[in-house]
C-alpha cells in the first residue's frame, strides 16, 4: 500500500489517495468518491477534464475514518521525506561550508575541559609525581656528585697530563658523565704523534688513579689536542687499542690580489 498525491475528479482539489485496490477514497473537500488511478492521472495531466463540482453526501463514519487514515499516513510520509531531505542537505552543507570568523573565534576560545577529580585521586596523582621526582633526584644527584668529584681530581692533574703550564681553566674541558673525554688547547707548539701519545698515556694514568681502575683493565678514553695546525685526536678502546690521527682543517682560500687601477697618461 502506498499513499500518493492525486486530484479529485469532481472538484479538482489535491488529495491523498490510497492505491490499494480495495481501498475507499473520498475527497475531503467535496466528499466525492475517488477512483485511485483516475486521481493519479489527473494529478499528472488534467487537460480536457471538466470538473462537475457535484454535491455529495458525507460518507459513513467508517468511510470517513478510512479517508482520514489515508491523509494521516500520506502526511506522515511527506513529513518523513522532508526530514530526510533536510538532514541530507544539512550534512552536505556542513561538509562543504567554511567556518565563519565568529565560529573560528568560538572554537579557539572554547574552554578546556578539566576533569573533576576527587580529592583522593588528586592526592594519589600528587604522590606518584612526587615519588618520580624523588627517584630521579636520588639517581641523578649522586651521579652528578661523583662525576664532579672525579673531575676535580683530574683537573688538579691537568698540567701533569698536558706536560705544559696551564694558566687558563678555559683551555681544557672534561666531558661526559664518566669524564672519558678531554679537550685541551696547546698554546704554542704543534703536537706531533709521539707527544700526543705521551699525553694520552698521562691522561690514562690519572684516570685510572682517580677511578681506582687496575692497570690490566682497558679504559675507553678520547683526547683531542687543539693546536695551530688543527686537531690531534687519540682514542683508546676497550680492547686496549689506540688510534692517533691528525685532523687538519682545510686551508683557507688564498685571496687573489686586486691589481692597482691603471690611469691613462694623456
Amino acid at each position: 500500500m502506498a499513499i500518493r498525491e492525486g486530484k479529485c475528479p469532481n472538484c479538482g482539489s489535491l488529495i491523498q489517495v490510497n492505491d490499494r485496490v480495495d481501498a475507499s477514497n473520498f475527497c475531503l473537500f467535496c466528499w466525492a468518491p475517488v477512483e485511485a488511478q483516475q486521481a493519479f492521472a489527473l494529478a499528472k495531466d488534467d487537460s480536457g477534464h471538466e470538473y462537475p463540482n457535484d454535491t455529495y453526501d458525507e460518507p459513513t463514519d467508517e468511510e470517513r475514518s478510512s479517508a482520514m487514515a489515508g491523509y494521516r499516513s500520506g502526511a506522515g510520509d511527506l513529513v518523513r521525506q522532508a526530514i530526510r531531505r533536510d538532514q541530507a542537505e544539512r550534512r552536505r552543507t556542513e561538509q562543504t561550508r567554511k567556518l565563519t570568523p565568529a565560529e573560528i573565534v568560538a572554537a579557539q576560545t572554547k574552554p578546556i575541559y578539566v576533569p573533576n577529580l576527587s580529592k583522593k585521586m588528586r592526592l594519589w596523582i600528587g604522590g606518584i609525581s612526587l615519588a618520580i621526582v624523588v627517584i630521579l633526584c636520588a639517581t641523578l644527584i649522586p651521579l652528578t656528585i661523583v662525576r664532579n668529584n672525579h673531575r676535580g681530581v683530574l683537573a688538579a692533574e691537568i698540567e701533569t697530563i698536558a706536560g705544559w703550564k696551564v694558566d687558563d681553566d678555559g683551555s681544557y674541558l672534561f666531558e661526559g658523565q664518566g669524564n672519558r673525554s678531554l679537550i685541551i688547547v696547546s698554546p704554542e707548539k704543534i703536537v706531533d704523534e709521539a707527544e700526543g701519545q705521551a699525553i694520552m698515556a698521562r691522561y690514562l694514568t690519572a684516570y685510572r688513579k682517580s677511578y681506582g681502575i687496575p692497570e690490566d683493565r682497558p679504559v675507553a678514553l678520547t683526547l683531542r689536542i687543539l693546536d695551530s695546525d688543527g686537531t690531534r685526536e687519540l682514542k683508546t678502546g676497550r680492547d686496549g687499542g689506540l688510534t692517533n690521527d691528525r685532523i687538519t682543517p682545510p686551508p683557507l682560500p688564498t685571496p687573489t690580489p686586486t691589481p692597482p687601477p691603471t690611469t691613462d697618461a694623456g
